[in-house]
């Protein structure tokens, strides 16, 4: 993570918008999974009224190479989302980037494998930043290969 010199005034107004910002929703469904998640305008419509309240504005963007490479459309791609926390009074911030690789995907070309993850990890960044959970929690059991359902089974209603 990377800050300004000081954070003392986008500290406190981050404590402030997290002492009443609520987890988003979970209203979309993973159909592949099953389990609920809150999509992208979910999180951003939970997250930015609060942190707009006290001052802090949310601006990512987007890096890595997400061009084609010369050799091959085939080819993976690194793309990253930096989000920008700033308090609008006094200038201080603090960031983070969260970047993958990404290649063609079953379906999609590489523009909309790109633009898949652009959203995925616009999510998981902001809900970060935020300190809110915006997916089940299912212990690790999907890196590890295990049954997600069966590790979470609160997966399915909203926090």
């Amino acid at each position: 993570m990377k800050t300004s010199e000081s954070i003392t005034n986008i500290a406190a107004a981050l404590l402030a918008a997290q002492q009443e910002m609520p987890h988003p929703k979970k209203t979309a469904q993973n159909p592949h999974l099953r389990n609920r998640f809150a999509d992208l305008p979910g999180v951003i419509d939970t997250v930015k009224e609060s942190l707009n309240k006290h001052g802090i504005v949310v601006v990512q963007s987007v890096g890595g190479s997400c061009g084609y490479s010369n050799e091959s459309a085939a080819q993976p791609q690194d793309v990253a989302v930096t989000t920008r926390l700033i308090h609008a009074e006094s200038g201080e911030w603090v960031e983070d980037e969260i970047g993958q690789g990404v290649s063609d995907q079953k379906g999609l070309n590489i523009s909309q494998s790109i633009g898949s993850a652009i959203t995925y990890l616009r999510r998981y960044s902001i809900s970060a930043m935020a300190f809110v959970a915006s997916e089940p929690d299912d212990d690790g059991n999907e890196v590890k290969g295990g049954d997600v359902k069966a590790a979470s089974p609160s997966a399915d209603f909203d926090l």
